[in-house]
C-alpha cells in the first residue's frame, strides 16, 4: 500500500500537500495526518479533501482513501476522544460514500515526550502513562 505523511495542518504547508497528493496520476492508499490535537483538525481537513476530490469520486474506485492520525502532544491525548466522536460525526467510520475511512491512530513518542518536556529513556517509561491513555481511547 501507499500512504503518504502531509505536514500538519498547523504548518501552513498541509494545503499545498493535500493538493499536490489528490490531484496526481495515482491517489495514495493511506493519508497519514500527524499533529491532530482536535476534532477542529478533522472538520477542517475532511471538507479539503472532499473539495480537492470534487467531482473524481469515481477516481477512488469505490474504498475510500484511508485516514491515520498521528497523537503527538499533550493536548491531542487530551483531545482523542474528541477526536475520535468527530471522525464518526463526520462519516469516517466506514460511511458509506465518505472518501476517507479512519483506518489507524499512531501515538507519536518523541513528539509527545517533547511536549510535555520529559527526557526520553531506553525504556521509554516516560511513555507508559500516555501509552495507556492511548490505549483506552482507541
Amino acid at each position: 500500500e501507499r500512504a503518504v505523511r502531509i505536514n500538519a495542518l498547523s504548518s501552513g504547508l498541509a494545503d499545498e500537500d493535500l493538493a499536490a497528493v489528490l490531484s496526481g496520476p495515482v491517489l495514495p492508499d493511506a493519508i497519514v495526518l500527524p499533529k491532530v490535537c482536535s476534532a477542529v483538525d478533522l472538520n477542517h481537513f475532511v471538507p479539503k479533501v472532499k473539495k480537492l476530490l470534487g467531482h473524481h469520486l469515481e477516481r477512488l474506485h469505490g474504498e475510500p482513501i484511508k485516514l491515520i492520525t498521528m497523537c503527538e502532544s499533550a493536548l491531542g491525548l487530551l483531545n482523542l476522544r474528541e477526536v475520535l466522536e468527530g471522525a464518526l460525526h463526520l462519516g469516517l467510520l466506514g460511511h458509506k460514500g465518505s472518501p476517507l475511512k479512519l483506518e489507524a491512530c499512531i501515538l507519536g513518542g518523541d513528539d509527545f515526550a517533547a511536549s510535555v518536556g520529559a527526557t526520553r529513556s531506553s525504556g521509554a517509561r516516560e511513555l507508559l502513562f500516555a501509552r495507556q491513555c492511548f490505549l483506552t481511547h482507541c
